[in-house]
């Protein structure tokens, strides 16, 4: 009964397909920026599991929000995961098809179904190593 967005699953896939780059591996990359681009939307369940899973003391959700994500994004690092898409592997260049693929898609995704290409593609962008 609770709702679910599998976002970061669908975009991970399609980085997969384009580039080859493991799946475990786009997820690890792709979730920290969607979840900062998501963060007004998702502050009660994100502060909700840093308070209970990672430790967060913040008593603001928004704060206590983007806490758990850098806690989400510092376990990651600390398996030695990327937290970006790495240029090697996912160069700018196959942004356009990597889009292309995810306009295959039932739009919109995410779990308030509010997620469409142009979010995508802003999410893909920034999750790109700068």
């Amino acid at each position: 009964g609770v709702a679910q967005d599998w976002t970061t699953h669908l975009i991970g896939h399609a980085v997969t397909a384009v580039t080859g780059m493991d799946h475990a591996r786009t997820l690890t990359a792709i979730l920290p920026t969607l979840l900062r681009d998501r963060i007004k939307s998702k502050r009660a369940r994100l502060a909700q599991l840093g308070r209970r899973v990672l430790g967060v003391a913040e008593s603001d959700d928004m704060r206590a929000a983007a806490a758990c994500i850098d806690a989400i994004e510092a376990f990651f690092i600390s398996l030695d995961m990327p937290v970006r898409l790495p240029v090697s592997e996912c160069p700018p260049s196959a942004l356009p098809e990597i889009l292309d693929v995810c306009s295959r898609y039932r739009f919109g995704i995410g779990e308030n179904r509010d997620i469409f290409l142009p979010d995508v593609s802003r999410i893909l962008s920034a999750s790109l190593e700068s």
